[in-house]
């Protein structure tokens, strides 16, 4: 019983470490690709400005009710939704032909994104010795710019 959790800890752990890899190529690549698609959607560069704006000021938005979420509900429920979300947001990025669908890809981003740094310190704290806590977490952080 003892190992089985252990493995579904790291299993778990390995998941959100991709994920906040993901996310982070996933914040990075609109802004990576920028003169294209002010390019394609014909944007002005301050209605794409007002883009990443709103899309920023969501994802600071977003922090508080994210860990009250966690704090209420299970990481095995919310970390799907949270996936699912940060998919969508890309789905929309990369089938946006209008500027409102682009925002709206930005923002699904942007509400999947705080999930996985603090789904991370969640998933350590809860599965993981709590001596292991700064280890992990600089293991993660460390692993994160490989998504960028």
């Amino acid at each position: 019983m003892q190992k089985d959790m252990r493995i579904h800890g790291i299993f778990t752990f390995v998941l959100v470490v991709c994920f906040l890899a993901y996310d982070q190529f996933m914040r990075a690549a609109p802004q990576v690709e920028k003169y294209h698609q002010v390019k394609e959607l014909q944007l002005p560069h301050d209605l794409f400005g007002l883009m990443t704006t709103v899309a920023v000021y969501v994802f600071f938005l977003a922090q508080i009710p994210v860990g009250i979420l966690f704090d209420h509900i299970n990481s095995r429920i919310l970390l799907p939704i949270a996936i699912s979300c940060s998919a969508v947001g890309m789905f929309f990025m990369g089938w946006s032909a209008e500027p409102i669908f682009s925002i709206a890809a930005k923002v699904f981003l942007m509400i999947g994104a705080p999930f996985t740094f603090i789904a991370m310190m969640i998933v350590v704290a809860r599965w993981f010795p709590h001596d292991k806590f700064g280890t992990l977490s600089g293991l993660v952080q460390f692993c994160s710019p490989f998504g960028v």
